[in-house]
């Protein structure tokens, strides 16, 4: 008898910052090709906090939670969604 995965819905991830809880919507393979493809670019170097940024938010981050972030913060939940450290 073979094994089953269901997955249902997409993966999820719980934030707690400063006593408030979020919830983030794990990318899409497509929605990280995307990002990735943008931080590759010369002008993706330069603005990566902003492509970061706006990724937390398309995650489901408000986007005045994101705008506070310090950047190590920032970085922390980006691997934490990803599953990877961002170099």
């Amino acid at each position: 008898m073979s094994e089953v995965l269901e997955i249902n819905g997409p993966a999820k991830l719980r934030l707690k910052i400063d006593g408030k809880e979020f919830e983030l919507m794990k990318p899409t393979r497509k929605q990280l090709a995307k990002v990735n493809e943008a931080l590759r670019t010369d002008e993706g170097k330069e603005k990566a906090l902003d492509i970061i940024g706006d990724f937390l938010v398309e995650a489901g981050l408000p986007k005045e939670v994101a705008d506070e972030l310090q950047i190590e913060h920032m970085h922390k939940i980006f691997e934490a969604l990803v599953g990877a450290k961002k170099n």
